[in-house]
């Protein structure tokens, strides 16, 4: 059941998390990025599905990145960014032709509301979460951006002890800053300074280096994760 499948993700993200800050702590500030090997051993899909979706525009042709290695020339991705989106992909290619996916995918197409009562649907968003988004912001609809504010911030309610009052908090003030950007191509970081919870949002994935004193809780890049919510959920979003 639905129950199951959360906890089934959240086990997910708690192991993924767990080798991003093993990553983080041997590459530092770094870009984190995986060989096109590695990507396709990690996936289960083949060169010539990665590159039909490159010409399909479902990956774009900026995460193709030449490096030099002790092989020569090989080909590097965006490591969180490329695994989100082949995901997403593998997901949804049953239920959509390539051209209807690259739809879907593109940022103009990003003007989706959900009903309140699909929350409880959605397996990205927390079940314990839920009464946070509805006494912080209540609302018959929800924006995409907002569900995928909820989804990032229930991957950081997993993983640190932040208390319902303080969750209330980040999610009214993040819902607030949401509304007044332009897009989806933000990295939510989440932080404390003097005690005190806040968040920030950074274009793009690269997420603000903040100094000694700064607590850095968790960083989420949305542009994918807002992709994957777009194609899971195509079918309770409101018209």
């Amino acid at each position: 059941g639905l129950r199951a499948r959360r906890a089934e993700r959240r086990r997910s993200f708690e192991k993924r998390d767990a080798r991003k800050a093993h990553r983080a702590e041997r590459t530092g500030n770094a870009m984190d990025l995986i060989s096109k090997k590695e990507l396709l051993q990690q996936t289960g899909i083949s060169y010539g599905q990665l590159y039909r979706w490159k010409r399909a525009r479902l990956i774009p042709e900026e995460w193709f990145l030449k490096q030099s290695a002790f092989t020569g020339q090989e080909t590097f991705f965006p490591r969180e960014q490329v695994l989100r989106r082949i995901q997403a992909i593998l997901d949804a290619k049953d239920q959509y032709s390539l051209e209807e996916l690259a739809k879907i995918l593109s940022p103009e197409d990003s003007s989706e509301l959900y009903p309140a009562d699909a929350l409880e649907q959605m397996e990205e968003i927390s079940g314990s979460l839920l009464p946070a988004i509805i006494a912080s912001c209540p609302k018959e609809a929800y924006s995409l951006a907002e569900i995928t504010l909820f989804a990032a911030l229930s991957e950081t309610a997993w993983n640190q002890d932040i208390s319902r009052e303080h969750m209330e908090d980040l999610l009214r003030r993040g819902s607030s800053i949401l509304s007044t950007l332009k897009g989806l191509d933000w990295t939510c970081t989440v932080f404390i300074s003097h005690g005190m919870y806040h968040l920030a949002f950074s274009k793009g994935t690269v997420p603000i280096q903040f100094d000694c004193e700064i607590q850095v809780l968790d960083v989420r890049p949305l542009g994918e994760l807002s992709n994957q919510m777009k194609l899971r959920y195509q079918n309770i979003r409101n018209c």
